[in-house]
């Protein structure tokens, strides 16, 4: 016998797909770190904190207030979508490797002639 309660009592909701607006956005972030070098760095303590990330976007609502004086009420929604969302933290963290892989290992050998 078929319980309808316990049918779904474990199952997680599924994530919306990034939308083109959200890639363009963590594209220009991921440029700028990746202009820095700290694109390793920065893919690690996403991946670290990634079950942070939903208290981290409710830390953003919470100071919501404080925070529309710097940034448009749109942009820090924005950022509360992105960080909600596990798809956009996915595609950030790949677009966070670096643009040719292949340029470190020659370095690497180079340096280890």
């Amino acid at each position: 016998m078929k319980d309808p309660f316990w049918k779904n009592a474990f199952s997680l909701p599924s994530h919306r797909p990034v939308t083109e607006e959200e890639k363009a956005l963590l594209e220009k972030v991921a440029a700028k770190v990746r202009a820095r070098s700290l694109g390793q760095v920065a893919s690690l303590a996403l991946e670290s904190s990634r079950p942070l990330h939903n208290i981290g976007s409710q830390a953003v609502v919470f100071l919501m207030p404080f925070i529309t004086i710097l940034f448009k009420k749109e942009e820090a929604e924005k950022v509360v979508a992105l960080l909600e969302n596990p798809n956009a933290i996915s595609y950030l963290i790949e677009r966070l490797e670096p643009e040719n892989p292949t340029a470190g290992e020659k370095n690497g050998e180079k340096n280890g002639k």
